[in-house]
Order: structure tokens, then C-alpha cells, then sequence
């Protein structure tokens, strides 16, 4: 009898380790979608201001090439 409960007892913390794995692994699925969702849109964020910082530039170059050649 003491052996089958101490069997029982290797057999429960056997799944409790499994089941471990497995929620470690669904949370870090989860925070992984997660992070490249806001890596993404900081990506798309990031860009847009690159195009402004362009747009801005190109139009101060063309300010200064006004005054320049005016």
C-alpha cells in the first residue's frame, strides 16, 4: 500500500511538471504574439514618423534652396 501511494504520489507530480510545461508554454506563446503585435505596430509607428521626418526635411531643403537661389 505505501508503495502504490508513493507511486500515486511520483505519478501526480509527473503531471503537475507536464502541466507546468505546458502552461509555461502557452504564456509564453501568448507573450511572444504579444510582443511582436506591439513590435510590429511600433514598427508601423516608427515608419510613418520616418516619412514625416522626410517630408519635413525635403521640404526645408527646398525652403533653403528657395532662399539660396532667390
Amino acid at each position: 500500500m505505501h508503495v502504490y501511494i508513493r507511486k500515486k504520489i511520483a505519478m501526480n507530480s509527473k503531471l503537475t511538471v507536464s502541466k507546468r510545461v505546458v502552461h509555461f508554454c502557452n504564456k509564453f506563446n501568448a507573450l511572444n504574439k504579444l510582443t511582436y503585435l506591439s513590435v510590429r505596430s511600433a514598427h508601423k509607428y516608427f515608419l510613418n514618423l520616418y516619412v514625416y521626418f522626410i517630408d519635413i526635411f525635403s521640404f526645408l531643403l527646398l525652403i533653403n534652396a528657395y532662399y539660396i537661389w532667390f
